[in-house]
């Protein structure tokens, strides 16, 4: 985990370039026991999991 993750208020996303409403976005992880769910994080900042034949959104994160 990117430690700029570790705590919930950083998992948060705004819609509208952060001036709207909170959202969920999908991870790139499926769900451990069944591959037809994927792991997403809620608009509280907290992970769950999915029907993987949802569109919504993604966050970005890596190391260069």
């Amino acid at each position: 985990q990117y430690s700029y993750f570790a705590t919930a208020a950083n998992r948060i996303k705004y819609l509208s370039n952060g001036s709207g409403s909170a959202g969920w976005w999908w991870e790139r992880s499926p769900g451990g026991s069944d591959s037809s769910y994927f792991c997403y994080v809620n608009s509280d900042g907290y992970a769950n999991y999915l029907s993987a034949n949802i569109t919504h959104g993604v966050c970005f994160g890596f190391c260069v």
